[in-house]
């Protein structure tokens, strides 16, 4: 009886450890002046915020604002029609990284749309990288 109590105990306390696991999103270039269609889609439909970690540098001097756009979707079929903007000041050669939060909003898929680059700059090494943490009940 005591064995069988403690095993269900330790199975309890195993099912409440949070899990997650970065994922290789994407890895691109943005010329200068242009933007980059991404149109990578995550699946958040297991928690309420994506934790999205977004790294570039650029290949001269430029210290022009990066931004990079998502919407949401219920169904994965259908998006908004007005995206998210998030905006980066660029440092030069020097890398930047920033993580934010996406808040799905009851979503079950989030989309970033584009990259824009509106510098003189090129971006070397961009890439973005998410994460989903589940969270125990």
């Amino acid at each position: 009886m005591i064995f069988a109590f403690a095993t269900v105990l330790s199975l309890t306390a195993y099912a409440q450890i949070p899990t997650q696991a970065p994922s290789p999103f994407k890895n691109f270039t943005n010329t200068a002046g242009t933007a980059t269609n991404i149109n990578m889609v995550i699946d958040v439909s297991k928690q309420k915020s994506t934790a999205l970690q977004w790294k570039f540098q650029m290949d001269a001097a430029s210290t022009t604002n990066r931004a990079f756009a998502y919407v949401k979707s219920v169904d994965g079929v259908s998006y908004e029609t007005t995206p998210y903007v998030v905006t980066v000041a660029a440092n030069g050669t020097t890398p930047v990284v920033t993580v934010t939060n996406l808040d799905s909003f009851g979503a079950s898929y989030l989309k970033i749309l584009w990259v824009t680059n509106s510098g003189t700059a090129n971006t070397t090494n961009e890439s973005m990288v998410y994460n989903i943490k589940l969270s125990a009940p």
